[in-house]
């Protein structure tokens, strides 16, 4: 008998790189939102510090003013990238997941195959014994 060879082998490579490169989408999603929250977190710092420490003057006052309107608009612009970070971050993982659940589908069909072929390649081995055994007995 033939080797066990698996028939949808190359199927089965694919689906091992598309899950490569899923898991790689969502270690980078995963980044990208690590450092947008940083980013946001720096912006909310930088207004408490602001706001501690006393204007003087008039024209101080308004550059604060419009500095603080300025970090209100960025602040509002990193909550948006950060929750769309967040679902691109779900997307990517269920894309992981998808991948990893096809993969695993067509290993355990091979592994079924195999128990099949191993099977039947005890059978046929144990037809050649008994085979063997009868013509040594006819002869013998």
């Amino acid at each position: 008998m033939n080797p066990f060879r698996f028939s949808l082998e190359k199927v089965l490579d694919v689906r091992w790189t598309v899950e490569d490169e899923a898991k790689n989408n969502y270690g980078q999603a995963q980044q990208a939102l690590f450092e947008a929250e940083e980013n946001l977190e720096l912006l909310k710092q930088e207004k408490e510090m602001l706001m501690e420490v006393p204007a003087q003057g008039v024209s101080r006052m308004q550059v604060r003013y419009w500095y603080l309107i300025e970090l209100d608009r960025q602040t509002l612009q990193a909550q948006n990238q950060v929750w769309n970070l967040k679902e691109q971050v779900k997307v990517m993982l269920n894309q992981y997941i998808s991948a990893q659940k096809d993969r695993k589908i067509l290993e355990k069909l091979e592994e079924k195959q195999k128990e099949a072929y191993e099977l039947e390649l005890k059978l046929y081995e144990q037809k050649q014994l008994d085979e063997m055994s009868n013509r040594s007995l006819m002869m013998g």
